[in-house]
């Protein structure tokens, strides 16, 4: 029978919505042409619900329309046994949206209409989304109580998938990892030979991984996990375990093989799309190479991961919008629909009707209008919060590198000019000045030198005044590099913060390596102003400038200046053509 045909190919999306998105929408449409070839209404409602839930994971939008299509159908044509599975699919959506009391009021009618039906696995799903609902409300409490009400329910009706997604989460409420430990353990006697709950048991093994204090168990768990997640190809699964896999060969000082986890789960979340995983294991990467003391490479993942968290960001807030825009867009029509319906039902006092319609779809629209402003003003907050975090944490990994640069510059290249000076004094010249002219630059260099390691020591710098470095800075890297420098700074400077005066000097240093690399025949001018309780810094050189759009974005040299202001709540402006050199404008508050 389709039908049969039709339940199946919906059992096989919501089996492949999260392990292989594309594979999941080929069920879904496959089982879209068997409803319409059928044409009954039970038919289509799953038909709709399947395509829902193939969209699900990654275009909310889509997902959104076809529920509401699919609860539209079962209300017309009275399918009320279809209709609680999709208002809880439903529910989750507002959830995601972070409308708590829409997605609330769903699960309540869900609740309600699935009890009419004795559909107690739906009645206990319903709860454990009601859990998770409250848990994104912060209603700890709450939560915690849904889930008991969900392991209560299963329990009677002997449920066992629904018995052991509730254990799970209550899990999470327990601050004893021996207590937490044993409900994970429940739950997984309750998913034992049950099919379709792979991603279940694999998480379960991730979290009871998570739970050991000894770095062997929780390897153990761990590996299991990959296992099932492996088997049941769920990417995202064998992602986080491996992540948390990598932490613990540290926590056993094994970096070899914390190296290779994030080697293999790279890649999968690169092959899976998915930006917000490859931002965390970006930074879990970083952490790997700070354990092997590789800082220099740590820094370029630290990077990575913090230009992948702004992406990731930007893509979960243009899915909210979009799912916020067409709950809008549906929203409007269901409210022109009951302007039609209660025209023709209702001819007298048109006026104060239509004015009372007008109010409602006003306020309807101003709800959602705020709503989106306020996820909007909220994923900016996130993503500053992050972007402030990745800042601090990629700086303190440039000032460990320098750190150690200045060491090695000091004992190694140190050792180099000693050794070079005393063979110019051995050696036989036959003209005494130019032995004299060779000896004194080569003890200007070794004084370069010293101040250069000196300065790439963060402690040494923050026992500096700013004006005595940047004179510094200056005549060595006109030393060093022959560049022409030119700088002004004010007689009456005020005394800087330790971390104000370290990204500064930072930042000088940055552009006057930039200078050596792209403009080193050219003339720089550096100038410094203050005023209004804000130090103001223009820089500016005659080199031969660069293609904003297509190079500013691949500098690390320009993000680390871009981070360091970020880190200083100050402005900067960047302006630079092919031909016309480049200008820096620096705003710094004090």
């Amino acid at each position: 029978m389709l039908m049969d045909s039709i339940e199946k190919l919906d059992s096989i999306t919501i089996t492949y919505r999260i392990k292989d998105e594309k594979l999941a929408l080929i069920y879904a449409r496959k089982c879209m042409v068997l409803a319409n070839r059928m044409n009954t209404p039970e038919a289509l409602v799953t038909a709709l619900n399947t395509l829902g839930n193939a969209y699900n994971a990654s275009r909310k939008d889509s997902c959104f329309f076809y529920y509401d299509k699919a609860v539209h159908l079962s209300d017309h044509f009275k399918l009320y046994k279809k209709k609680p599975q999709i208002l809880l699919n439903l529910a989750m959506i507002y959830s995601g949206a972070s409308n708590f009391l829409k997605a609330t009021s769903l699960v309540d009618s869900t609740i309600m209409l699935a009890e009419s039906n004795q559909q107690y696995g739906v009645v206990a799903d319903a709860y454990n989304t009601l859990g998770l609902i409250r848990l994104g409300g912060y209603d700890s409490l709450g939560a915690k109580q849904a889930f008991e009400k969900a392991f209560e329910i299963g329990k009677n009706n002997h449920m066992l998938r629904q018995c052991g997604n509730a254990l799970a989460n209550i899990s999470l409420y327990e601050r004893k990892p021996v207590v937490s430990a044993k409900y994970l353990h429940q739950a997984m006697q309750y998913y034992h030979g049950l099919p379709g709950t792979e991603e279940e048991v694999a998480s379960v093994n991730i979290n009871l991984g998570n739970k050991q204090t000894i770095p062997d168990s929780a390897i153990c768990y761990y590996l299991k996990a990959l296992r099932i997640a492996d088997s049941a190809r769920n990417a995202e699964v064998a992602i986080a375990a491996y992540n948390n896999l990598a932490y613990a060969y540290l926590d056993k000082q094994d970096i070899s093989k914390a190296e290779i986890c994030m080697e293999t789960a790279i890649p999968l979340a690169v092959k899976n799309g998915n930006a917000d995983w490859l931002a965390t294991l970006y930074d879990s990467y970083a952490d790997v190479l700070i354990a092997g003391k590789h800082i220099a490479k740590a820094i370029i993942y630290q990077k990575k991961a913090y230009n992948t968290r702004v992406i990731a960001d930007s893509q979960r807030s243009g899915s909210q919008i979009r799912l916020l825009s067409a709950m809008l867009d549906l929203r409007t029509k269901d409210l022109m629909i009951q302007d039609q319906v209660t025209a023709l039902q209702m001819k007298k006092d048109e006026n104060r009707l239509l004015k009372l319609i007008a109010l409602t779809f006003f306020i309807a629209i101003a709800t959602l209008i705020f709503l989106l402003l306020w996820l909007k003003q909220r994923s900016r907050l996130i993503t500053a919060q992050a972007q402030m975090s990745a800042a601090t944490k990629i700086i303190e990994l440039e000032e460990m590198e320098k750190s150690r640069l200045s060491f090695e510059l000091h004992d190694h290249v140190g050792y180099l000019i000693r050794g070079i000076h005393q063979f110019i004094q051995e050696y036989n010249f036959s003209n005494k000045e130019e032995k004299e002219d060779i000896t004194g630059k080569v003890s200007d260099l070794r004084q370069s030198i010293r101040r250069f390691s000196h300065r790439l020591n963060p402690i040494n710098v923050q026992h500096e005044r700013f004006p005595d470095l940047l004179s510094d800075l200056v005549k060595d890297f006109s030393t060093l590099t022959g560049i022409h420098i030119k700088y002004f700074i004010p007689s009456l400077f005020p005394e800087l913060s330790e971390k104000q005066l370290l990204h500064i000097i930072r930042i000088v240093q940055e552009l006057l390596t930039n200078a050596s690399k792209h403009a080193n025949d050219s003339e720089v001018k550096i100038m410094i102003s203050i005023a209004d309780q804000t130090l103001i810094m223009i820089y500016e050189d005659d080199g031969p400038g660069f293609t904003m759009d297509k190079t500013v974005n691949i500098g690390f040299g320009l993000q680390s200046i871009r981070e360091r202001i970020l880190l200083m709540n100050g402005k900067c402006k960047l302006d630079s053509n092919p031909g016309t050199g480049t200008k820096w404008e620096f705003l710094i508050p004090l």
